[in-house]
């Protein structure tokens, strides 16, 4: 923090401030080391965590904007406020989708099973060759489950990026579950 002059490049500082600081960060912990004690505990403790539970648990899911974006919803599959971020919406509905889909389905898909699993006189796969295509089946919606986690994460920002290549090992993780979402993609059904 210092003294802010006409002559100051590249500071960082709030119109009508007197001092400037190098980045955004130190002018944040400045101006919070500045609240009264009592405000201080206040916001952080009792407004906004109560405000931040009606807001986003109760008040965003009842609010009279939402009446057309379920109407949309329910006629066109989607609404205008899944546009605003689509990626986000698609990974808020996929997770749920492949976790009900590796629980409950009925049978598996024949590009699951392989030649070398076996099969029976008729040509049909045997029981073992069933099992091994189930093991297949629930693996990759487990890596697609997880690659659509770790894109949750990295699109809340809750992961540690001060730790070298972790957002690379994520991204990666992403990537892959979307190449095998995109290989698998006409055997996704129940």
């Amino acid at each position: 923090m210092k003294i802010h002059d006409e002559n100051c490049e590249g500071c960082v500082s709030t119109v009508g401030e007197d001092v400037c600081f190098s980045d955004i960060k130190e002018m944040m912990e400045y101006h919070k080391s500045q609240r009264n004690w009592f405000v201080a505990k206040w916001e952080d403790y009792i407004y906004y965590p109560i405000y931040n539970f009606v807001r986003w648990k109760f008040w965003d899911k009842v609010r009279p904007g939402k009446i057309k974006h379920y109407y949309q919803r329910a006629q066109q599959g989607y609404s205008y406020m899944d546009n605003w971020s689509i990626d986000l919406h698609l990974v808020e509905i996929l997770i749920p989708m492949f976790e009900n889909l590796k629980i409950n389905h009925i049978g598996v898909p024949m590009s699951y099973y392989t030649e070398e699993d076996g099969v029976d006189k008729d040509g049909n796969p045997i029981e073992e060759a069933d099992i091994k295509a189930e093991q297949r089946k629930q693996n990759i919606y487990n890596e697609i489950i997880y690659g659509l986690k770790c894109a949750k994460l990295i699109q809340s920002g809750e992961y540690d990026f001060q730790k070298d290549g972790e957002y690379k090992q994520l991204n990666k993780s992403v990537k892959r579950s979307f190449e095998l979402m995109g290989e698998h993609f006409f055997t996704f059904w129940d």
